[in-house]
């Protein structure tokens, strides 16, 4: 792709996760790759970004996005939002509590992704945390919500989607969404599907065949937060859905799994890790010395939080305190046995600690 190019991402977090994602894996010396947030209106700076791209990717959402209409005379893309709210009818507004908090991520800790709105007219009757979990649980919500005509009414609206933008997922989604986890929750792709939605834009935009086959091989992680929005029984049942069961659990960030009751009543009590959040904005600042100070006063408030463990281990290790990283590696090994990193760490810690003394 000979000569400077200017590429402008226009969308949600969708459109942020695939801007990211192109300036890891395909952005040349000569690109430049913007993003702009289509939920904030554009200000004379980025309007003029805008008309001078050469080419632009435009989600194309349900409603009239707050940037407003953009001119330009860039090559335009159009990009559908795709999603899967009907599978948690319940969200779509943040927690009657939620604000943005500190060291965690900038939406809250219980944004609209995570919201519950059968759970907030309980929050508002005061009904204690753990009998609201169980009335949920004991709720048909599929029936209260009419979680079946939900989406047969959102998955034509993605078909208008992908007719305005030549793409089909609304054809997968459908197909997919009852034996695959598609979705961390009701806007976020999961790994897998945020792969084939890169290749479907960035193939547009002339990504050698390499790098997409790169991206389907090894779908890209850390995109979206990690954080996965419990499904209800009662729609589990309703969709006859394979790849969860009501027992399943769900990541919290980076606290651990908990189950869909568990989830309800930390709901109910605005619950969550400060400082967990904080050790990992320490960690990710490169302070690896006040990481450790960090992580050691924040683990034992994290009794589910296999990730916790593992950088733990990962930052004990170099300081000589290699039996101690062995526990905290074992300890992340059970909470999550099928985690690859997890097990790889513990196997190389515990070979370092019982390898022969040198003669």
């Amino acid at each position: 792709m000979p000569g400077h190019r200017l590429i402008v991402f226009v969308g949600n977090c969708q459109l942020d996760g695939l801007a990211r994602l192109y300036r890891r894996v395909a952005a040349g010396p000569e690109e430049d790759v913007v993003y702009l947030a289509s939920y904030q209106e554009a200000d004379a700076d980025q309007r003029a970004l805008v008309a001078r791209a050469d080419v632009l990717l435009r989600q194309v959402l349900e409603f009239a996005p707050v940037v407003g209409e953009l001119e330009t005379s860039a090559e335009v893309h159009l990009v559908p939002h795709i999603g899967a709210a009907f599978l948690w009818p319940c969200t779509g507004r943040a927690h009657p509590r939620n604000a943005p908090a500190p060291f965690l991520d900038e939406s809250g800790p219980y944004p609209a992704e995570l919201g519950d709105s059968f759970l907030d007219r309980l929050i508002a009757t005061g009904v204690p945390a753990e009998q609201a979990a169980q009335t949920c649980l004991a709720t048909d919500i599929a029936s209260v919500r009419s979680a079946a005509r939900m989406a047969e009414i959102m998955l034509e609206r993605q078909r208008a989607r992908d007719r305005l933008c030549g793409t089909g997922f609304a054809d997968l989604i459908s197909e997919r969404f009852r034996d695959e986890q598609l979705f961390l929750s009701p806007n976020h792709p999961a790994p897998p599907l945020a792969a084939i939605l890169a290749n479907e834009v960035f193939r547009r935009i002339g990504v050698t065949a390499e790098v997409l086959a790169g991206l389907a091989a090894a779908p890209p992680d850390g995109l979206f937060p990690p954080t996965e929005t419990p499904i209800h029984p009662s729609i589990i049942a309703q969709f006859g859905l394979t790849f969860v069961t009501r027992d399943s659990r769900y990541r919290y960030f980076n606290e651990g799994r908990f189950s869909c009751a568990e989830f309800a009543a930390r709901y109910m009590r605005y619950e969550w890790n400060p400082l967990l959040a904080e050790a990992f904005h320490i960690y990710w600042s490169g302070d690896e010395d006040a990481a450790l100070t960090a992580f050691i006063r924040a683990v034992p408030t994290a009794p589910r939080s296999a990730i916790a463990r593992l950088v733990l281990s990962e930052l004990l290790g170099p300081r000589g305190r290699m039996d101690e990283a062995l526990e905290m590696a074992r300890q992340a090994v059970e909470l999550e046995p099928d985690n690859l990193e997890c097990r790889r760490r513990f196997e190389w810690v515990s070979a370092k600690v019982h390898e022969a003394p040198a003669e």
